[in-house]
C-alpha cells in the first residue's frame, strides 16, 4: 500500500501480475493529484462570489471577490471570520491550500471600515476641528462655536451660497464640509452733545459708516468729539462726547 499528500493512487504501470515475473521487473506507481474547493462568505457584506476548484500542486486564482458592504472596505480573505487582516488578496494565485481529495476550504471576507471626515469652513471666524469619525455614524454638532468680532453665528450649512442649513446629528456618509453663516451685531451709537443741541442716539450694524450730527451750544466753540469718531463702527456700544 502506497500514499503521496494530495495525490490518488491511481494503480502501478505497467500492471502488476497475480505472480512474480521471470525477470527483474520495475512497477511505478501512478497518482491523479487531488482536487478540493474553495468557498468564500460574506462575513456581513452582500452579494455572492463563486466557488473556485484547485488541483494540488497546480496554482490557480482565487475567485474574484462579488461581495459588498456599505461602509466598509474589502481587504481580502482569511480562514478565520474574526480576521482583521487577509490572509490572502483578491484573486491571489494559491497552491495546496488542502492535500484531501474533495476537500472543502472555506475562506470569510476581511473588511475594513471607512472613515469619513467632517471640516468646517468659519467663513472669517475662530477654526473648528475637523471630526473624523466611521461611515453611519451620527455627529452632533460641535460643541464649539465660532465666533467673529462684530457677528452673530447663525449656525453651520451644507453648501457656500448658505441655503441649506445642516439638521443635527448629521449622518456621516462621506467626506463633506460646513460653512458658517454670520450676521452683523448692532449696537447703541450715541452722540451726546454735552450741554448743546444737536444729541442722537441709534442701533447701527457693525463695520456701518458713522457720521457725527452737527451741535451747536450757545456761547461756546465746538472743538470736536472724545473719543474721535472713527469711519465706521466698532464691536460694540459707543458713546461720543461733545468738547
Amino acid at each position: 500500500e502506497v500514499s503521496r499528500t494530495g495525490y490518488t493512487f491511481a494503480g502501478w504501470q505497467p500492471e502488476v501480475p497475480a505472480t512474480v515475473p521471470s525477470a527483474n521487473r520495475t512497477f511505478v506507481a501512478q497518482w491523479t493529484p487531488n482536487e478540493y474547493t474553495v468557498t468564500y462568505l460574506a462575513n456581513g457584506g452582500e452579494g455572492a462570489t463563486a466557488d473556485s476548484s484547485h488541483v494540488y500542486d497546480t496554482a490557480s486564482n482565487l475567485t474574484a471577490n462579488g461581495f459588498t458592504r456599505t461602509g466598509w472596505n474589502f481587504l481580502g480573505w482569511s480562514a478565520s471570520q474574526e480576521a482583521e487582516t487577509a490572509d490572502y488578496t483578491d484573486t491571489q494565485s494559491v497552491i495546496n491550500l488542502a492535500s484531501d481529495n474533495g476537500a472543502i476550504v472555506t475562506f470569510y471576507a476581511v473588511w475594513s471600515r471607512i472613515s469619513h471626515t467632517m471640516s468646517f469652513q468659519s467663513n472669517g471666524g475662530t477654526a473648528v476641528d475637523p471630526v473624523t469619525a466611521f461611515y453611519g455614524t451620527a455627529l452632533d454638532a460641535p460643541a464649539t462655536q465660532p465666533t467673529r468680532t462684530g457677528y452673530r453665528f447663525n449656525g453651520w450649512f451644507a453648501n457656500q451660497s448658505l441655503t441649506q442649513e445642516v439638521t443635527w446629528p448629521y449622518t456621516l456618509t462621506g467626506n463633506v464640509t460646513f460653512y458658517a453663516s454670520w450676521s452683523r451685531e448692532s449696537y447703541l451709537v450715541t452722540f451726546d452733545a454735552n450741554g448743546g443741541q444737536g444729541s442722537s442716539s441709534a442701533m447701527m450694524e457693525y463695520g456701518a459708516a458713522l457720521e457725527a450730527p452737527e451741535v451747536t451750544r450757545p456761547g461756546y466753540i465746538f472743538t470736536g468729539w472724545l473719543p474721535q469718531v472713527p469711519p465706521t463702527l466698532g464691536a460694540g456700544n459707543a458713546v461720543f462726547t461733545a468738547q
